[in-house]
């Protein structure tokens, strides 16, 4: 999967796999129960790319945090996050 996100120079295509969305989408302030079209989930995404300045590590550190926090919880929204991005991407 390709997601177009700003370079420091002119933009270029990032391969992201579904787990990096997935990271990502977790860090958004999307919720389930919004049941979000996939566009609507694509913008949420890059949007959350851009405010961690196109780091996906840093998504994934805030991930980890989270699960520390509240395993279950983190589980069960993860699962919801990569079938989400499987289809929005798609």
């Amino acid at each position: 999967m390709l997601l177009q996100e700003p370079a420091p120079g002119p933009e270029a295509l990032v391969p992201m796999t579904v787990t990096d969305l997935a990271e990502i989408l977790f860090c958004s302030s999307v919720q389930p129960s919004e049941h979000a079209a996939a566009e609507e989930i694509r913008a949420a995404v890059t949007a959350c790319l851009r405010n961690h300045h196109g780091d996906v590590l840093e998504c994934a550190v805030e991930l980890a945090e989270q699960y520390g926090e509240d395993p279950e919880t983190t589980c069960s929204r993860m699962r919801w996050c990569r079938e989400t991005v499987a289809l929005a991407f798609a």
